[in-house]
């Protein structure tokens, strides 16, 4: 996102109470993987579907280039239900699904749905995107914060914030 945005023009700051190498990210695995949107509001779910599908662009265009640490990989997604559906990831065509009655691993009796998907070495990735955005003048601001609420008081109306700590 910080990129994407900083690329369109936008002033991207990054507050984190650590950066790597000192965070979970450091040795963390990552994939890319599509989250199920739910959403009434109809245009609120295009949004986010959009935002989905550009990350997985993103992810696609860096596979072509190693120093990135970006490569295809197949996810295995577990089910009890043989052909219950993955409807979240039936949009990215890019991301074909099948069905496989059973992992493909000896003594597993479980079936589901086999995904391509990319695998994101953070080792390689999180130091290259820290510096492609500080070069395009992102501001990474360490600090602790207690609470999302009151740290958004502290910008002007209209700040948009995105709250990548998992945390909700």
């Amino acid at each position: 996102s910080a990129y994407i945005l900083s690329q369109k023009g936008y002033d991207v700051e990054i507050y984190s109470k650590d950066f790597f190498p000192n965070n979970t990210s450091a040795v963390a695995a990552a994939m890319w993987n599509p989250y199920p949107i739910s959403s009434s509001d109809e245009s609120k779910s295009q949004m986010l579907w959009r935002v989905q599908n550009e990350s997985l662009v993103w992810y696609q265009n860096l596979i072509t280039t190693p120093a990135w640490g970006v490569r295809e990989v197949e996810m295995f997604v577990p089910t009890n239900s043989p052909g219950a559906e993955v409807p979240y990831y039936q949009p990215f065509s890019q991301t074909p699904v099948r069905w496989q009655s059973c992992l493909p691993i000896q003594g597993f009796e479980i079936g589901g749905y086999v995904v391509s998907t990319y695998f994101i070495d953070t080792s390689i990735y999180i130091p290259l995107l820290t510096e492609k955005l500080e070069e395009m003048g992102v501001k990474f601001v360490q600090r602790s914060l207690t609470s999302l609420t009151e740290f958004a008081k502290e910008f002007p109306e209209g700040t948009v914030i995105f709250n990548a700590s998992g945390l909700g």
